[in-house]
């Protein structure tokens, strides 16, 4: 047993955070928005349509399995990467797609927020939830695209 704990004592522990439920409902500001970021250990990445772009461990050519970004008028979004299909091991068996924060996210929101409408802003249908613990003053918007999910911010 001591053998045991002594090689678990130097096996490195790489954990990566993940944005979750709670960090979107706190963020109300482009502070709140930052430490958010920190927190998660995002990069600031260079940005061209919006005021901040941070990737989640970005490589060389900008690519992450997951984006953030903050407008310049105090709405937040989040691009997760959806991607991996899997079976349930049998043959024939319904396939799923393997977890993600965004599905995680989405599943939260889904059941304890209020959907009140559905909107279209760039050729995509947002899902719009009143969510009651939303530091941030307007709706939460969650839609697909492609093998992302974004969670939007939209002021009211």
């Amino acid at each position: 047993m001591k053998k045991l704990v002594f090689i678990l004592l130097f096996i490195p522990l790489i954990s990566f955070s993940q944005v979750t439920y709670k960090d979107v409902m706190s963020i109300s500001t482009k502070n709140t928005f930052l430490k958010v970021m920190l927190d998660n250990k995002y990069s600031q990445m260079e940005s061209y349509s919006a005021e901040l772009v941070f990737g989640l461990i970005p490589t060389e050519n900008d690519t992450s399995t997951s984006f953030a970004y903050y407008y310049s008028d105090n709405r937040f979004e989040f691009q997760f990467a959806r991607t991996g299909i899997r079976n349930k091991g049998e043959p024939n068996e319904e396939e799923f797609v393997i977890d993600n924060p965004y599905d995680t996210i989405y599943d939260k929101i889904n059941g304890k927020c209020k959907l009140v409408s559905i909107r279209e802003v760039d050729k995509k249908n947002y899902a719009c939830y009143d969510c009651k613990k939303a530091k941030f003053d307007g709706l939460i918007g969650l839609t697909t695209s492609g093998k992302s999910g974004f969670i939007t911010a939209f002021a009211e």
